[in-house]
């Protein structure tokens, strides 16, 4: 009976959360997911050109925009190579260095970047792929979602 509980805990991590789906209380504890704010997870590697393109725009938004979390999950393996990274983009925002992708493999992007808007647990909505103006679109999204 145990092993059944823990294989089917670890199987709901396996599955690729969409939009409308709540996140495990586990997985939300382990982000330290605001209740009260739109948490947007944002997934990225250093070999990613896209993302070098957007993250700074991300840690301005980050540095302006206090009502929003932003987290961000690097997906390099080498952990050298993460940190360097995101200490050559000077980013101040939370970040978990994901190099056994356990965080990459609950959440399944398709694409980097990929950002996950969170609030209450809930998944509010996905972007994949570099946008033009992401801070832009992102306010546009935040509006949308604050009551």
């Amino acid at each position: 009976m145990k092993i059944c509980m823990v294989l089917l805990f670890i199987s709901s991590w396996l599955v690729a959360f969409k939009v409308g789906d709540t996140l495990p209380q586990t997985l939300q504890e382990k982000l330290h997911l605001a209740n009260n704010k739109v948490t947007i997870i944002d997934f990225f590697a250093s070999w990613c050109p896209s993302c070098q393109k957007e993250l700074p725009a991300l840690e301005a938004l980050h540095q302006k925009e206090k009502s929003i979390v932003l987290i961000g999950i690097d997906i390099d393996k080498d952990i050298h190579k993460a940190i360097s990274f995101q200490k050559s983009l000077h980013l101040s925002f939370p970040i978990f260095n994901d190099t056994n992708h356990t965080l990459a493999e609950a959440f399944a992007p398709i694409a980097m970047p990929a950002l996950y808007y969170i609030k209450k647990g809930k998944v509010h909505k996905i972007l994949i792929g570099a946008k033009a103006d992401i801070v832009q679109e992102i306010n546009k999204d935040i509006q949308a979602l604050q009551p």
